[in-house]
């Protein structure tokens, strides 16, 4: 009889043990799964962002959906000369035809910086 228990218990252990082996694959299973399509998802959202991020995309989003639209003639100016004391002229010139400084930098303020004139 006692021979007999001894045998039930290590039948049940065997059994216990298979079914953990057997329910701890099926769990790798399913995680190797999701890391799969979780790998797929960051692949398509890296992909997502280069093509957002091309200078050709961000310019097309600028225009349609800002209404921005590209700078005009003469309206983007160099840091370095505006630095440099140099005068900005209005975009429009009067209509007698001659040219007046809008404001020379030189000497006033930018962000809180004092320009006193030329910089290398």
């Amino acid at each position: 009889g006692l021979l007999l228990v001894g045998l039930g218990v290590v039948a049940m252990f065997y059994v216990t043990i298979h079914l953990d082996i057997t329910r701890t694959g099926y769990d790798i299973d399913t995680l190797q799964k999701t890391l799969h399509a979780r790998e797929q998802a960051v692949r398509r959202l890296r992909v997502a962002v280069e093509r957002l991020e091309h200078p050709t995309a961000i310019r097309a989003r600028a225009i349609e959906t800002l209404g921005m639209a590209p700078p005009a003639d003469g309206q983007l100016l160099p840091a370095r000369a505006l630095l440099t004391g140099v005068q900005l002229l209005p975009a429009s010139a009067p209509a007698d035809g001659t040219s007046v400084p809008a404001r020379t930098l030189a000497g006033s303020e930018i962000d809180g910086l004092r320009v006193d004139g030329a910089m290398p």
